[in-house]
């Protein structure tokens, strides 16, 4: 029995800051559909093994305020808690 369609999944919004064949280095601006204050923000790598999906948001100088144009990854729940973010 496959455990995939029980999982809680988590969209992270922020900034892929570095990627490797292996992992990704993520600035979190929020988790979800909250946003984080500026001086909370968090880097993290998270292992691309344990990422479902990966979105590039491509943002010229103009629209680098806009909070809803982040870059964001989906997770597992369980990664969340063993980094101390849920």
């Amino acid at each position: 029995m496959s455990r995939e369609s029980s999982d809680v999944y988590y969209k992270i919004n922020g900034t892929i800051l570095t990627e490797t064949e292996k992992a990704v280095r993520f600035r979190i601006k929020g988790i979800s559909d909250k946003i984080w204050a500026e001086h909370n923000f968090i880097t993290e790598w998270f292992p691309l093994s344990q990422v479902k999906s990966l979105t590039r948001v491509n943002l010229d100088s103009t629209s680098d305020l806009n909070n809803s144009e982040m870059d964001s990854i989906e997770v597992r729940d369980w990664i969340l808690r063993a980094k101390g973010l849920s």
